[in-house]
C-alpha cells in the first residue's frame, strides 16, 4: 500500500501530547472551576439519564432522543456518590482529553510532518479543546473524539493484508454512534466509502475491508438497536433526526420544541428528558412547492452558518483556507503540492464535506461541527507544512497556534469571568425550606428545568394561554400547587420562554386573582459586580400550606 505512507513519530511526539495535555487540563480546571454550576437544558437531560443507569432505572436510562454513551461516561461517579456537576465537569475534562490523543494519533498516521510540527499544532489545540469542552454539558467533544480515533486508524487498516483491523475501525465508528445518533448515516456512508478509495488509490482489491469494516460498525451498534427497539416497542435507531427537522420548518404552524407547558410521566422531571413523546410539527419538503422551497432556504442558511463557523474556528480564517485550499489539490493539485497525497487531499475534503453535508436541511449549532473540525484543519495545515522549503515548515503551525489563541483564548478569559451560576443553589435552598413540591410552575423554563433537576421535583412549565383564565384551568388540572416566578430588571432573550405570550405578567395576575400565598421572597445578584438584583418569589395555592 502506497497510498498513505506509514509515519512512526510515536517516540518524539509523545512529550508533545504531554505538554499539550499538561496545559489542556490547567485549563480545563480553571474553566470546571468557574462554572462549576453552570447547567444548560440538554445538560440537565443528561444528567438525568447518568442516574438513572447509576440506579439500575432502565425506563429512564434508554431514551429515544438522547444518546447513552456521554451520560454512560458520568454513571460510575454517580454510582460513587459524586455530586452530578461534579461528575459532568470531570467527564468533560477526559472527553477533551480524548480529542486531543486521538487529534496526536490522527497526525501520527497521516501526517509525515516531523514530531515538532505536530507538536506545535496539538499545543494550539489546548485552548480550543478546553473552551469547547468545559462551558457546555454536551456529548459533541466525544462524539467527534471517537470519530477522529476512527480516522486514525483508516491508514493502517487500509495497508493490513488482512481486513481484522477495518473491522476494529468499524467498531470504534459504531462506538461514535452510541456517543451521537448522527454518526451512524455518517459512518455508513463515511466508512465503507474511505477504505475503498484508499485501497484503490494504492491499485488493491476492496471488497472484503469494505465489507468487515461496515460489519464492525453494526455489530457495535447492534446492542443499542436492540434497546431502542425495546423502548420503542420496535425497530429504530432514535428519534433525534426528525425532530431536528421538525424545529426548522415553515412558520404556518408553531414548529419550535414544545416544552413550555407539559407534566412528565415518572421517571421524569421535565418533559425535556423524552423530547420523543413531545407533539413536534413535522414535515416533509416534497409534500408541496412551498415547503420544498422552504427547505432549499434552510439548506441556504445552513451553508452560510458552516462556512460562517469554520471561518470563525481561528482569527484569522487561516484554518478554513488550509481546507479550501486543500479541495484544490485534491481536485487538480499544482506540481509544487505533490507532496501531498491526493488520495488523502481527497479523503480529508470529502470526509468534511460529508459530515457538514448532513446538517444542511435541519437545525445546525456551531458546538456541533467545532469538534471535529478542528483536528481535520491541523492535520491539513500539516500537509501544507511539507510543501513549503524546510527553514519556513514551522512558521504556517506557530501561526495557526496564534491564530487558535486569539480566537479561543479571549473566549476561554470570557467564560472564566463569566456570571458564576452557584447564586442558584441558594434558591434552590430557600425554595426547599418552604417546601416546594411538584408538580409545579416557573416563568423561566430555564431556571424551572434547572431547578427541577437541583430538587427533584416535576417541572411543568407554564401553559403558553395568554387569557389568565385559562391559564389557572390548565394548572388545576395539572394538579400544580406552587408557582416560581423570575423577576428579572431586564428580561433575558431566553429561547423558547419568548415565543409565548410573557410569563411573569400572567403569573403575577393569576397568583394575585385567586389569592395564592408567597413562600418565598428571595433577591439575588447572578453577577457580583453588577447591582443589579433578580427577584425570585414562590407562590402556594391557598389551602395547600402543610
Amino acid at each position: 500500500m502506497t497510498a498513505i505512507p506509514p509515519t512512526t513519530h510515536a517516540r518524539g511526539e509523545g512529550w508533545f501530547l504531554t505538554g499539550s495535555l499538561a496545559l489542556y487540563f490547567v485549563l480545563a480546571a480553571l474553566l470546571a472551576a468557574s462554572q462549576m454550576d453552570r447547567l444548560n437544558p440538554d445538560g440537565v437531560a443528561y444528567l438525568r439519564q447518568a442516574g438513572y443507569w447509576a440506579e439500575g432505572v432502565w425506563s429512564g436510562a434508554v431514551s429515544l432522543y438522547w444518546s447513552p454513551l456521554f451520560p454512560l461516561t458520568m454513571a460510575p461517579l454517580r454510582w460513587a456518590g459524586v455530586d452530578g456537576l461534579v461528575a459532568a465537569r470531570l467527564a468533560l475534562a477526559l472527553h477533551g482529553a480524548f480529542l486531543l490523543w486521538a487529534t496526536s494519533r490522527l497526525l501520527r498516521t497521516w501526517s509525515p510532518a516531523p514530531p515538532s510540527i505536530h507538536g506545535l499544532l496539538l499545543l494550539a489545540l489546548a485552548p480550543a479543546a478546553a473552551s469547547l469542552q468545559m462551558f457546555v454539558v454536551a456529548p459533541d467533544v466525544l462524539v467527534a473524539a471517537v470519530l477522529i480515533w476512527s480516522f486514525a486508524m483508516l491508514p493502517a487498516a487500509a495497508r493490513a493484508d488482512t481486513p481484522r483491523n477495518a473491522f476494529w475501525v468499524g467498531a470504534i465508528a459504531g462506538l461514535a454512534v452510541w456517543a451521537k445518533a448522527y454518526a451512524l448515516p455518517f459512518g455508513l456512508l463515511h466508512l465503507p466509502a474511505s477504505i475503498w478509495w484508499l485501497r484503490r488509490s494504492a491499485g488493491a482489491r476492496s471488497g472484503p475491508w469494505v465489507l468487515s469494516a461496515v460489519a464492525g460498525l453494526l455489530l457495535a451498534v447492534l446492542p443499542l438497536w436492540c434497546l431502542l427497539g425495546w423502548k420503542n416497542g420496535g425497530p429504530t435507531i432514535g428519534k433525534s433526526g426528525p425532530i431536528n427537522h421538525a424545529v426548522v420548518g415553515p412558520s404556518d404552524k408553531v414548529r419550535f420544541h414544545p416544552v413550555v407547558w407539559g407534566v412528565p410521566s415518572p421517571p421524569y422531571v421535565s418533559v425535556w428528558e423524552a423530547p420523543d413523546r413531545l407533539p413536534y410539527q413535522f414535515w416533509s419538503p416534497f409534500s408541496s412547492e412551498t415547503y420544498f422551497r422552504h427547505q432549499l432556504n434552510v439548506v441556504a442558511r445552513n451553508t452560510y452558518g458552516i462556512g460562517r463557523a469554520l471561518l470563525r474556528l481561528d482569527f484569522g480564517g487561516l484554518g478554513l483556507s488550509a481546507l479550501l485550499a486543500l479541495a484544490v489539490v485534491a481536485g487538480r493539485g499544482p506540481r509544487w503540492a505533490a507532496a501531498i497525497p491526493r488520495s488523502a487531499a481527497l479523503w480529508l475534503t470529502g470526509t468534511w464535506l460529508l459530515y457538514a453535508g448532513g446538517y444542511l436541511p435541519v437545525a445546525f449549532e456551531p458546538r456541533y461541527l467545532n469538534a471535529l473540525a478542528l483536528p481535520l484543519i491541523l492535520l491539513a495545515v500539516a500537509w501544507w507544512t511539507q510543501v513549503l522549503p524546510r527553514r519556513w515548515a514551522l512558521v504556517m503551525p506557530a501561526v495557526l497556534g496564534l491564530s487558535l489563541l486569539l480566537r479561543w483564548g479571549p473566549l476561554l478569559l470570557r467564560d472564566y469571568q463569566s456570571l458564576p451560576a452557584d447564586y442558584f443553589r441558594g434558591i434552590v435552598g430557600e425554595l426547599q425550606k418552604a417546601g416546594l413540591r411538584g408538580p409545579f410552575a416557573a416563568t423561566s423554563w430555564y431556571h424551572g428545568i434547572a431547578l427541577a433537576y437541583h430538587t427533584g421535583e416535576v417541572h411543568a412549565g407554564f401553559p403558553p394561554e395568554a387569557e389568565v383564565d385559562a391559564v389557572a384551568e390548565r394548572l388545576r388540572a395539572a394538579k400544580v400547587n406552587w408557582i416560581v416566578v423570575f423577576d428579572y430588571p431586564v428580561q433575558p432573550p431566553l429561547p423558547v420562554q419568548d415565543l409565548y405570550p410573557p410569563t411573569r405578567p400572567r403569573a403575577i395576575a393569576l397568583v394575585t386573582q385567586e389569592g395564592w400565598k408567597v413562600r418565598v421572597d428571595l433577591r439575588v445578584r447572578p453577577d457580583p459586580a453588577s447591582p443589579l438584583e433578580v427577584r425570585v418569589l414562590a407562590f402556594e395555592r391557598p389551602g395547600e400550606a402543610q
